[in-house]
């Protein structure tokens, strides 16, 4: 089931952060307009961002490897979570699952953990801007690069539209799931690139969908 949340977004929010944050604000979005009060896990959080839009119902539990937030649990999500089984309604897991060694392991830990459902998104690095990035430069994004910086941050995976939506619908035989389509916000031109681009990613997903929000509500 495919749908669309439009955000409207502060003028003095730049372009990159507008990125960043769409994802959570779909989310935030989703979970706002549930039945409340509900508890969440964020697996692998940084700073949290998303805390800010949740209602303050959601009791939320975030964790990070990386980051040095004293409201973090270190975790390190290639391994079993330390908590009992249906022990948050969510988790969520915002392009975090490329960065690991075994995706389908730390999945099914996140549905083990939750009662209700996991909510996941990942990057479509087959989006068309990437592409031409890497036609006219040589350079798909930052995370790939060769470099001992990107040790603990590095995408592990080269994630497509075509091969996550794959991973995902392989768990539909016991998730009702719902996907949003991640579109950037865009400058001057977004009353006019904003529904062609809404219309493009419906039909080429693979090239015109800069990632996607996944819901898999438990049955």
């Amino acid at each position: 089931m495919m749908n669309e949340i439009f955000i409207f977004w502060n003028n003095k929010l730049d372009y990159s952060m507008a990125k960043l944050l769409l994802r959570h604000q779909i989310v935030a979005t989703y979970l706002n307009n549930l039945k409340l009060p509900l508890s969440v896990f964020d697996a692998g959080a940084r700073e949290g961002i998303i805390s800010t839009l949740l209602s303050t119902s959601i009791k939320y539990t975030p964790s990070d490897l990386n980051c040095s937030s004293n409201l973090q649990a270190f975790i390190d999500l290639n391994q079993q979570l330390p908590f009992v089984s249906r022990q948050f309604d969510y988790s969520l897991c915002l392009d975090v699952l490329e960065h690991l060694n075994d995706p389908w392991f730390t999945f099914s830990e996140l549905s083990r953990v939750s009662s209700k459902g996991v909510i996941i998104s990942f990057p479509n690095m087959a989006y068309i801007t990437f592409r031409l990035r890497f036609l006219l430069k040589g350079v798909i994004s930052g995370k790939y690069s060769f470099n001992r910086n990107m040790l603990n941050d590095r995408h592990t995976w080269l994630t497509t539209y075509n091969e996550y939506s794959d991973f995902v619908f392989l768990h539909e035989p016991y998730f009702d799931i719902l996907s949003y389509p991640i579109i950037p916000v865009r400058g001057r031109l977004k009353f006019f690139l904003s529904p062609l681009e809404s219309l493009l990613s419906s039909g080429f997903p693979n090239l015109f969908q800069y990632g996607t929000v996944y819901v898999l509500r438990k049955y």
